[in-house]
């Protein structure tokens, strides 16, 4: 499946932070490299992690949890596998990355209800 967006971007900064880590154990923190790439990383960060962004990303995803959570059960099986992991990911990476944004969010309810059910 093709996936394009903001979750791909943020679960690839992701992908390229544990890279980092891993990288600056193995060659030290003084190699030239893990600056460039660190540089790399907060300027993804600024972008992708901008506050207003994440604040629509976590409205429409809340949006999407109450969706989900009033389909019929039937309905709800037929549903892509992948909207139901854009909605994780989306709290997941936020919680990682920007925890701040999470304050002053509507409640987080419609999330925990979803991976209950």
């Amino acid at each position: 499946a093709l996936r394009l967006g903001l979750v791909v971007e943020m679960s690839r900064h992701q992908d390229e932070q544990d890279q980092l880590h891993h990288f600056m154990r193995r060659v030290g923190l003084d190699d030239e490299r893990v600056h460039l790439a660190a540089a790399m990383g907060l300027a993804t960060e600024t972008t992708v992690f901008d506050s207003d962004t994440l604040h629509d990303a976590l409205r429409f995803s809340a949006w999407t949890s109450r969706w989900l959570l009033a389909l019929a059960e039937d309905e709800f099986k037929k549903v892509p596998e992948h909207i139901l992991e854009d909605v994780a990911l989306i709290v997941t990476l936020i919680c990682r990355f920007r925890p701040e944004v999470l304050r002053g969010v509507e409640p987080l309810a419609p999330y925990l209800q979803l991976a209950i059910r």
